[in-house]
Order: C-alpha cells, then structure tokens, then sequence
C-alpha cells in the first residue's frame, strides 16, 4: 500500500472531546491507547501520520521575488499551500494530543523525535516493555479494592469492570471463578445476606453463577434493605 495523500478537508476535528490523561506507571495504557485513538481519527488525515504513509506535498516552487505569476500559477500555489497547510496542521493534531497527555518525563524523551510515527511507535514500545508489571499492579488492584458501606456500589462494580475490561485488552483475562470470587470478596459485610440468598439459591438448582449476571442482580438490589434479603426474595440470574 502507497502513501496516503494528506491534502484533504480538515473540517472534522477531536475538539469538544475529553483528552484522556496517560499515568506515570501506565496502568491505563491500553484504555489511554484506544481512546487516542479514536479522539484523533475525528480529524481526516491524522491516522495516515501514525501510520507513518502520509504522502508528503510537492515542493512549493521557488520563483524570483520580481516573478509576476499568471492567474493560474497564482491558483496553483495557493492549492499547494493549502495542501502544506494541512500537512502541518495533521501533524501538529498528532503531537498535541499526545504531548498534552502524557507524562513529562515520557514527553522529554520522545519530543525530539522527528516524525509523528517515530513519536507514536516510541511511546507504545515503552508501555509495551512494561505490560507484564502492568498486568500484575492491575489485578492486585483489583483483588485488593474494596467497597466501603457507605460507598455506591454501582461505582464500585463499575471499577472493578472497568479494570477487567483493561486486563482483557492484554489478554491477561481473570478466570471467571476467580473474578466472580474477587467480586464478592470486594462487598461490604452487610451484603452477606444478599451473597448467601444467591449462592443458595444456585445450589438448590445445581446451577453455576455467571459473574456478569450476579453483577446486574446486585445491581437491582441495592436499593433493597439487605440484610433483610433472603432467598425468596432475589432474582438470581444463572448460566
């Protein structure tokens, strides 16, 4: 595949879009990596630059100072500016978004580089270096977050998901036992009444709990009184 030709509408552009932030020990790198994206192939042109096959314009001509230009020659330089004018500005697209959200430790090593590739390869060959320690802090984290009993729960079933979602993303995916163990590890004592109903409830059927079901079955009893649920009173959903 040739290069791509970069000299086009620049109209559809990523402002308005919250820029997501990259972590100094990268733990949202897969989440940072995806949404960058996606946030910068709103404008036309930008990815050919990541890509590293944006086809560069053709020379502006060099006529002397006293060159009187026909008016063709005049539209013909004005359509080569446009096409340099768009150039730079894809380029410049590619260099604030990722200089504004990463580190500046991380920024001082990669702002030298010449080309938006070179600048793009750089920081993911660095988080990629360290994706096993990334894997490792991620699943601690995740066995070690608790939620507090005055804390929403929703919030916290969205955290935990949300660090499932990453450790999927790099193919260090949670048995689904040990996850629906980390689940209920992760609640307050005072959902004890709500996990005994469920688990009862599935061992009366012989059934195994799906660890995104029981997610949605909490989910619509927390605004019960939970330590008053018992086991006639939860909708259990099983595989």
């Amino acid at each position: 595949m040739g290069p791509k030709d970069t000299n086009v509408p620049s109209s559809n552009t990523s402002k308005g879009y919250a820029f997501p932030k990259l972590t100094h020990d990268g733990s949202n790198w897969v989440t940072w990596k995806s949404r960058t994206l996606v946030i910068l192939a709103l404008t036309r042109g930008v990815m050919w630059h990541i890509e590293g096959t944006a086809c560069t314009p053709a020379p502006l001509p060099t006529d002397p100072a006293n060159h009187h230009y026909t008016e063709l020659e005049e539209e013909e330089l004005e359509r080569k500016e446009k096409h340099w004018d768009d150039y730079y500005q894809c380029k410049a697209t590619v260099k604030a978004q990722i200089f504004t959200t990463i580190p500046e430790g991380l920024l001082v090593e990669v702002q030298k580089l010449s080309t938006t590739k070179e600048i793009w390869d750089a920081v993911c060959h660095k988080h990629k270096a360290k994706g096993l320690m990334v894997q490792v802090d991620l699943h601690c984290c995740m066995q070690e977050l608790k939620c507090k009993e005055d804390a929403d729960v929703h919030v916290h079933f969205d955290n935990l998901m949300c660090m499932h979602e990453e450790l999927s993303r790099m193919s260090a995916t949670p048995h689904p036992k040990e996850f629906l163990t980390i689940m209920l590890r992760s609640l307050p004592h005072s959902y004890g009444p709500l996990l005994n109903a469920i688990t009862i409830a599935a061992s009366t059927v012989n059934a195994q709990l799906d660890p995104d079901k029981p997610l949605s079955s909490f989910r619509n009893m927390t605004d019960a009184p939970l330590k008053s649920v018992n086991s006639n009173r939860v909708r259990v959903h099983l595989r």
